[in-house]
């Protein structure tokens, strides 16, 4: 039988919180520790242009910059379906937007620890209707603390929300 406690104890726990405006990139220190092993991220997006939203991990406030990503997008709307392989790229590539609102929930797992970190993330954009897929990894063995988002071209606004997962 599980108990009121035992459900409390494996919740998530909010971690941080990040509103910004007009920016070319945001970044999050500190956000991934031993505390947890696997973290959720929530995002909501607007790009100032049409843009590919992009993400990088991030070790003591540096930026990964090596070609170790990789992901894979699939992309379904009601006039059209595309998938896009991203192989050995600087950074996880999310959508390619027209300047619409941008819904993300990730899954990231083990960014803190020595091991590959790989996740997959789901999302929406806009009133399209356009219903994104995307799985990723990053084949270094590096801890990573935080991670930055930037868009390939202008700005971006929104709100970025950090979540650990407890055992």
């Amino acid at each position: 039988m599980t108990r009121a406690r035992d459900v409390a104890d494996s919740a998530l726990v909010h971690i941080a919180t990040e509103d910004f405006s007009a920016v070319s990139t945001v970044s999050l220190n500190n956000v991934f520790s031993s505390a947890y092993d696997n973290y959720k991220i929530v995002l909501e997006i607007t790009t100032s242009t049409v843009a590919q939203s992009l993400m990088q991990l991030k070790v003591s406030g540096t930026d990964a910059t090596g070609a170790n990503y990789s992901s894979k997008a699939n992309n379904l709307s009601s006039t059209f379906g595309n998938t896009n392989d991203y192989v050995n790229t600087t950074s996880w590539a999310f959508y390619a937007s027209t300047t619409a609102d941008i819904y993300r929930e990730m899954f990231l797992a083990r960014p803190n620890t020595t091991k590959t970190t790989y996740g997959h993330a789901f999302g929406s954009v806009g009133t399209s209707g356009t219903i994104t897929e995307n799985g990723f990894s990053h084949n270094l063995t590096t801890a990573y603390d935080g991670f930055k988002l930037f868009p390939n071209t202008g700005t971006i606004s929104g709100v970025v929300k950090v979540y650990g997962y407890r055992d």
